[in-house]
């Protein structure tokens, strides 16, 4: 967490201004290290377990005492590598470019990251529950056998309640015999990774000084002290070549010079421009358009993270819900929508950018104005620089699912011919809310600028209302093919919601192809309110 809330050169005090004293850079490094160790972590968290290693010393005896340098070599290497990850993460955000991209990628790791104990703890507990279940199933044949017997007459009450006893105290000892070598295999596990990992070695040498055997700690408190060494060597070797400006950029050589000199006077190279390249069957302006906004999404962080959104809330509750549920407990009729909600949050996650189009483009939206492109061009440029960004969440999403818990073949083909009519209906309203109410957003960062509270809540009313619409346009064909063959109306073999997702097709390309001149005519009439919301202060 201080890494993510504070991705800098990670310093409590800065080392450019100490090195304007008499001293080393050796010294001021050592000095930063060690006032980083001040930090909230270290005074949350190292009290509590410094006095349970004084309680485990009153009940285990001196042997734990040795608990305490493995403690300190733990904090140690575990503030050594944190310090050397922020050197590493400030050589990499010495370009203000890759800074944001940086952010959005250490906060995902952490958000996914956090979630990997819970879906480890929902596995271990599911491995456990999946031998209970068969006991559970033995007990209750069991009891009633037992009263079949007591209804026949052939045992008393008096016996029918020794035996229901006796039967009860047996299930309860296979279960804590069950779990009792379980639990043994698990620690033995825990044990084999102690030891493999240095961040295991403060737990396992507590363990066994526990069982009055000092050496393993104090084998590991050596260790650790020397793979802090290790780190802050490595670390110091990237401060030092951070402030001698390794990092920042050198003036080019005379031999870069003369190479440079030499290939003026050759043909010149093929463009790499991203904005020159065609699209098959579209203008040079679509075109344009197209390749240029696709661009200015892969190099925008706060793109990224909305983007990854979705991903993230797929994997924390889709990857739970497989875990704790399994193949075999969901239903049918489920698995027939489980593709059509994944295409659903897909198009959630590409909501936030069709409804805002413009947003990114902030002045260079001058250039669409000044331009004699027809401003049709322009919507449909824009539409097309989504349609790569739909197909990797959907297609990944949609062949995750039917992996996991596959659904009938007609219901998930179905939802494939879903994508691109759910896409052109999400641009035809996402062309709507881009016009209406245009909101420009900062440079690197998700924050509005020009903001005001009447655009925000019409900007609102329109995503909420394109969700809808977005969602009745997933759910009338599989909802119609599952009632119909629920009520028996329609037999299993007519691929119903295919059929219906084909039709939606046709409609929705019909329909697009009809509006995006109009639309086009609507952004030339409003592209003076546009530009004005979209372009910063000062610019």
């Amino acid at each position: 967490i201080g890494v993510a809330t504070d991705l800098q050169r990670g310093e409590m005090l800065s080392i450019d201004k100490l090195l304007h004293l008499p001293t080393t850079l050796t010294e001021v490094y050592l000095f930063n290290f060690l006032s980083s160790l001040l930090s909230m972590t270290t005074l949350t968290f190292v009290p509590p377990l410094l006095g349970l290693i004084v309680a485990m010393t009153l009940t285990y005896g001196p042997s734990s005492l040795v608990t305490f340098p493995l403690l300190a070599g733990f904090v140690l290497l575990v503030c050594a590598v944190t310090y050397q990850f922020r050197g590493w993460l400030a050589t990499l955000m010495e370009d203000k470019r890759k800074r944001q991209t940086v952010v959005v990628m250490v906060t995902a790791f952490i958000v996914l990251g956090a979630q990997a104990p819970q879906l480890i703890n929902v596995v271990f507990w599911q491995h456990i529950g999946a031998g209970g279940g068969n006991d559970a199933a033995k007990l209750v044949l069991g009891q009633q056998q037992l009263l079949t017997r007591l209804n026949a007459q052939e045992i008393s009450p008096d016996e029918y309640q020794r035996l229901h006893q006796e039967l009860q105290q047996n299930w309860q000892a296979e279960r804590d015999a069950r779990f009792a070598s379980t639990m043994n295999q698990v620690h033995r596990i825990m044990d084999i990774v102690n030891l493999s990992i240095p961040l295991g070695w403060l737990a396992y040498g507590a363990q066994r000084a526990a069982a009055d055997n000092p050496l393993p700690g104090l084998a590991g408190a050596l260790g650790l002290l020397g793979l802090t060494a290790l780190s802050l060597r490595r670390s110091y070797v990237t401060t030092r070549r951070y402030f001698t400006g390794e990092y920042s950029g050198k003036a080019p050589t005379a031999t870069a010079v003369s190479v440079a000199k030499a290939n003026s006077n050759s043909a010149p190279p093929a463009t790499g421009n991203m904005v020159e390249w065609s699209l098959p069957g579209c203008s040079e302006p679509v075109a344009a358009v197209a390749w240029s906004t696709l661009r200015g999404l892969t190099r925008a962080p706060e793109a990224k993270l909305m983007l990854l959104s979705p991903l993230i809330l797929l994997l924390m509750f889709g990857g739970a819900t497989f875990m704790t549920r399994g193949k075999a407990n969901v239903p049918d009729v489920v698995r027939s929508f489980i593709p059509y909600a994944m295409l659903g949050l897909s198009m959630a996650g590409v909501a936030q950018i069709t409804q805002n189009q413009f947003g990114g483009d902030r002045s260079g939206f001058r250039a669409y104005v000044l331009s004699g492109v027809s401003r049709r061009a322009v919507l449909l440029g824009k539409n097309l620089a989504l349609a790569p960004v739909v197909l990797l969440l959907a297609v990944p999403s949609l062949a995750a699912a039917q992996c996991l818990l596959p659904a009938p073949w007609t219901h998930f083909l179905g939802a494939v011919a879903l994508l691109p009519s759910v896409f052109l209906v999400l641009c035809m309203l996402g062309n709507v809310a881009s016009i209406v109410a245009p909101i420009g957003r900062a440079s690197g960062s998700m924050q509005p600028t020009n903001f005001k509270g009447v655009t925000a809540l019409i900007q609102f009313v329109l995503t909420m209302l394109s969700l809808w619409v977005i969602g009745l346009t997933i759910l009338i064909p599989i909802g119609l093919d599952v009632l119909l063959q629920y009520l028996q109306i329609l037999p299993s073999i007519v691929p119903l919601a295919l059929i219906l997702a084909l039709m939606e097709l046709a409609v929705c390309v019909v329909l697009y192809r009809s509006i995006i001149a109009s639309q086009g005519d609507w952004l030339q009439a409003k592209e003076g309110r546009v530009l004005e919301a979209v372009v910063e202060r000062g610019e």
